[in-house]
Protein backbone atom coordinates (compact mmCIF):
# COMPACT_ATOMS: atom_id res chain seq x y z
CA UNK A 1 0.00 0.00 0.00
CA UNK A 2 1.33 3.45 -0.85
CA UNK A 3 2.59 5.01 2.40
CA UNK A 4 3.66 8.52 0.82
CA UNK A 5 0.72 10.63 0.13
CA UNK A 6 2.58 12.56 -2.62
CA UNK A 7 2.90 9.05 -4.43
CA UNK A 8 0.02 8.66 -4.02
CA UNK A 9 -1.69 11.73 -5.21
CA UNK A 10 1.20 10.99 -8.62
CA UNK A 11 -0.23 7.55 -9.03
CA UNK A 12 -3.72 8.40 -8.88
CA UNK A 13 -3.04 11.37 -11.54
CA UNK A 14 -1.28 9.22 -13.67
CA UNK A 15 -3.94 7.10 -14.12
CA UNK A 16 -6.49 9.37 -14.80
CA UNK A 17 -4.32 10.38 -17.72
CA UNK A 18 -4.13 7.17 -19.09
CA UNK A 19 -7.63 6.56 -18.76
CA UNK A 20 -8.62 9.64 -20.54
CA UNK A 21 -6.04 9.41 -23.38
CA UNK A 22 -7.26 5.77 -23.84
CA UNK A 23 -10.88 7.14 -23.78
CA UNK A 24 -9.85 9.96 -26.07
CA UNK A 25 -7.19 8.20 -28.37
CA UNK A 26 -7.91 4.40 -28.29
CA UNK A 27 -5.43 3.68 -31.29
CA UNK A 28 -2.62 5.48 -29.06
CA UNK A 29 -0.25 3.46 -27.58
CA UNK A 30 2.91 4.54 -24.66
CA UNK A 31 6.11 3.56 -25.27
CA UNK A 32 8.27 2.15 -22.52
CA UNK A 33 11.46 2.52 -21.29
CA UNK A 34 14.04 5.75 -21.19
CA UNK A 35 14.60 7.90 -23.96
CA UNK A 36 17.53 8.82 -26.36
CA UNK A 37 20.19 10.34 -24.06
CA UNK A 38 19.88 7.79 -21.15
CA UNK A 39 19.54 4.94 -23.66
CA UNK A 40 22.93 6.30 -25.14
CA UNK A 41 24.54 6.66 -21.89
CA UNK A 42 23.83 3.09 -20.74
CA UNK A 43 25.36 2.25 -24.00
CA UNK A 44 28.35 3.99 -23.35
CA UNK A 45 28.94 2.80 -20.06
CA UNK A 46 28.65 -1.10 -21.33
CA UNK A 47 31.10 -0.24 -23.98
CA UNK A 48 33.37 1.10 -21.79
CA UNK A 49 33.18 -1.73 -19.73
CA UNK A 50 33.70 -4.03 -22.39
CA UNK A 51 36.65 -2.13 -23.74
CA UNK A 52 37.67 -2.58 -19.76
CA UNK A 53 38.17 -6.02 -19.65
CA UNK A 54 39.34 -6.29 -22.90
CA UNK A 55 41.96 -3.59 -22.51
CA UNK A 56 43.07 -5.85 -19.21
CA UNK A 57 43.51 -8.87 -20.91
CA UNK A 58 45.63 -7.04 -23.67
CA UNK A 59 47.29 -5.56 -20.65
CA UNK A 60 48.47 -8.54 -18.81
CA UNK A 61 49.54 -10.58 -22.18
CA UNK A 62 51.47 -7.87 -23.66
CA UNK A 63 53.82 -7.28 -19.91
CA UNK A 64 54.00 -10.89 -19.85
CA UNK A 65 52.14 -11.55 -16.54
CA UNK A 66 52.04 -14.71 -14.68
CA UNK A 67 49.90 -17.71 -14.87
CA UNK A 68 48.66 -17.23 -11.04
CA UNK A 69 48.10 -13.37 -11.85
CA UNK A 70 46.76 -14.22 -15.17
CA UNK A 71 44.34 -16.58 -13.51
CA UNK A 72 43.07 -14.19 -10.33
CA UNK A 73 42.30 -11.11 -13.20
CA UNK A 74 39.90 -13.45 -14.68
CA UNK A 75 37.17 -13.18 -12.18
CA UNK A 76 37.29 -9.06 -12.51
CA UNK A 77 37.33 -9.74 -16.74
CA UNK A 78 34.38 -12.30 -16.69
CA UNK A 79 32.87 -9.66 -14.74
CA UNK A 80 33.27 -6.29 -16.46
CA UNK A 81 32.71 -8.52 -19.89
CA UNK A 82 28.97 -9.70 -18.61
CA UNK A 83 27.80 -6.41 -17.05
CA UNK A 84 28.83 -4.74 -20.00
CA UNK A 85 27.12 -6.98 -22.44
CA UNK A 86 23.94 -6.82 -20.76
CA UNK A 87 24.32 -2.78 -20.89
CA UNK A 88 24.91 -2.76 -24.62
CA UNK A 89 22.54 -5.05 -25.09
CA UNK A 90 19.98 -4.38 -22.62
CA UNK A 91 19.19 -0.48 -23.54
CA UNK A 92 20.00 -1.18 -27.32
CA UNK A 93 19.27 2.64 -28.22
CA UNK A 94 19.15 1.41 -32.15
CA UNK A 95 15.75 -0.84 -31.34
CA UNK A 96 12.36 0.72 -30.85
CA UNK A 97 10.88 0.88 -27.87
CA UNK A 98 8.31 -1.17 -26.78
CA UNK A 99 4.44 0.11 -27.03
CA UNK A 100 1.80 -0.73 -25.29
CA UNK A 101 -1.98 0.10 -24.55
CA UNK A 102 -2.85 2.88 -22.10
CA UNK A 103 -5.02 0.84 -20.23
CA UNK A 104 -2.30 -2.11 -19.65
CA UNK A 105 -0.30 0.74 -17.98
CA UNK A 106 -3.00 1.51 -15.78
CA UNK A 107 -3.33 -1.91 -14.48
CA UNK A 108 -0.12 -1.85 -13.33
CA UNK A 109 0.01 1.50 -12.18
CA UNK A 110 -3.09 -0.34 -9.84
CA UNK A 111 -1.16 -3.64 -9.25
CA UNK A 112 2.02 -1.79 -7.97
CA UNK A 113 -0.22 0.24 -5.55
CA UNK A 114 -2.01 -2.44 -4.32
CA UNK A 115 0.52 -5.03 -4.19
CA UNK A 116 -1.96 -7.43 -6.09
CA UNK A 117 -3.59 -7.65 -9.27
CA UNK A 118 -5.82 -4.86 -9.87
CA UNK A 119 -10.00 -5.03 -9.63
CA UNK A 120 -11.08 -2.64 -12.35
CA UNK A 121 -14.64 -1.70 -11.91
CA UNK A 122 -16.74 -1.71 -15.58
CA UNK A 123 -16.38 2.10 -15.43
CA UNK A 124 -12.75 1.64 -15.34
CA UNK A 125 -12.39 0.12 -18.70
CA UNK A 126 -11.22 1.88 -21.73
CA UNK A 127 -13.43 1.75 -24.75
CA UNK A 128 -12.62 -0.25 -27.42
Amino acid sequence: METDEHARQHRAALIAILLALSRARPDMQVALGAVGGGRWGMFAVGGAAVLSGVGLVAAAVATGVSGDRLFALAMPVVLLLTVGGFLIAGPAPWRARPSVDPAVVVVLLAETAEGSPAQRSASDEPPR
